[in-house]
């Protein structure tokens, strides 16, 4: 009989062993799910950010005023100032503007008005590349007769009336995870 008793001794340790080492397991499972699901819930938070970010700024550039530039002879831009990370685009016939620009000392996006009010579009932003297209100067041309200004990133002076679309290449890293949006945009009003 005394026997016997050791023997549920040990068959009690074990169970008790297998229980906790199965317990701990599930605890982990948990923690690991709910650690990839708040994860995952933050980048889809940050991407509908950014969307909407990159959203508002192609509403903006597609949306540009033509903007009287020179009266002899006469020529208008929709875009006042164009670099590979900012882009100025006209929002009144009286010259007003917006600037769209990459902060990467902070990693940010952000808009600058003409009238010197700058707010942070969106953060985590690692990378802003634009692309500027020009047509031959015919408010129809398509898309195949779109080429892009001498340097793709920084159209001169003389080609910022001919931009007809700008490709925007977002990036964006948040816990590690990169994820790049791509969008293009052909200007309403450009070229003259």
């Amino acid at each position: 009989m005394r026997r016997h008793r050791g023997n549920m001794l040990i068959d009690l340790l074990v169970s008790t062993f297998v229980a906790l080492l199965v317990g701990a397991g599930l605890v982990a499972l948990y923690f690991t799910s709910t650690r990839m699901q708040t994860l995952y819930l933050g980048q889809t938070n940050v991407d509908a950010q950014v969307r909407q970010a990159l959203n508002i700024m192609v509403d903006s550039i597609g949306d540009a005023t033509a903007y009287q530039t020179s009266s002899s002879p006469t020529q208008f831009s929709s875009l006042q100032a164009a670099t590979s990370n900012s882009v100025t685009c006209y929002t009144s016939t009286a010259g007003a503007y917006t600037k769209y620009w990459f902060d990467s000392a902070n990693s940010q996006l952000k808009k600058t008005t003409s009238t010197n009010v700058t707010t942070i579009m969106v953060r985590n932003i690692t990378g802003l590349t634009l692309t500027y297209y020009k047509t031959s100067g015919s408010y129809n041309d398509t898309a195949a007769n779109w080429v892009t200004t001498t340097n793709p990133n920084a159209p001169t002076n003389a080609e910022l009336k001919l931009i007809g679309s700008v490709k925007i290449a977002a990036t964006v890293t948040i816990n590690g995870l990169t994820r790049q949006f791509v969008t293009l945009v052909r200007m309403r009003n450009s070229p003259s």
